[in-house]
């Protein structure tokens, strides 16, 4: 009998201490949230380990910097990270160990102007990625994993002006991928693996590579 009540009471004090560090854990999420630095229109919360979604960051700033928070993303971007953000016109996710980014990602985020996925282990850019972004003057990619990009991922972007997508791994890039973007002034595509033919159907755009 006294084993078991003292059984009993180990249990008690060991789920006191589970809880406990449970809500340790989450006052210690809430307060690297809380020491992004905020500003006017910018939010900066780079090597927070973070997810954009905490309750802890205001989401009605123009700019967010998430860079460095691979711990917090887990190789993975989803329509949930920045659903509330519909303010958002600038994003930096650079340094963040990413290898897919879903479909949706950016779907609430129709003010999206400029987003940044550079450094990163970025495999492939779903084709409907940019569907509800036609506000997205610039995209910067470089210095991932892409081995190619869709005829249409582009498509209807008619503000765009910057493509960045340079040492990744492309070998194949369809010619009319950037045929729609009328607005189009730089595309960067050096330090791949894109054969002659594709780089003389290029050069009939007045751009820089």
């Amino acid at each position: 009998m006294l084993f078991l009540k003292l059984f009993l009471i180990f249990l008690f004090h060991l789920a006191v201490a589970s809880s406990s560090f449970t809500d340790l854990h989450s006052r210690l999420a809430a307060a690297h949230a809380a020491n992004c630095a905020v500003h006017t229109v910018t939010v900066t919360c780079t090597g927070r380990n973070v997810l954009p979604q905490s309750s802890s960051i205001s989401k009605d700033k123009r700019d967010y910097r998430f860079d460095n928070n691979s711990k917090a993303f887990h190789g993975a971007l989803n329509e949930h990270n920045f659903q509330d953000y519909v303010s958002m016109q600038w994003l930096s996710l650079r340094y963040n160990k990413l290898t897919t980014v879903g479909a949706k990602s950016f779907r609430h985020s129709w003010q999206l102007a400029t987003i940044d996925l550079s450094f990163n282990s970025i495999k492939k850019l779903p084709a409907t990625l940019f569907r509800n972004n036609t506000a997205l003057k610039h995209f910067y990619c470089s210095n991932n994993l892409l081995t190619t990009i869709d005829q249409h991922i582009f498509q209807g972007l008619t503000m765009l002006t910057h493509v960045r997508l340079q040492n990744n791994r492309l070998a194949v890039v369809h010619p009319q991928a950037f045929a729609s973007i009328v607005s189009l002034q730089e595309l960067y595509l050096e330090q791949n693996r894109l054969e002659t033919a594709y780089w003389y159907a290029l050069s009939s755009f007045s751009l820089e590579y």
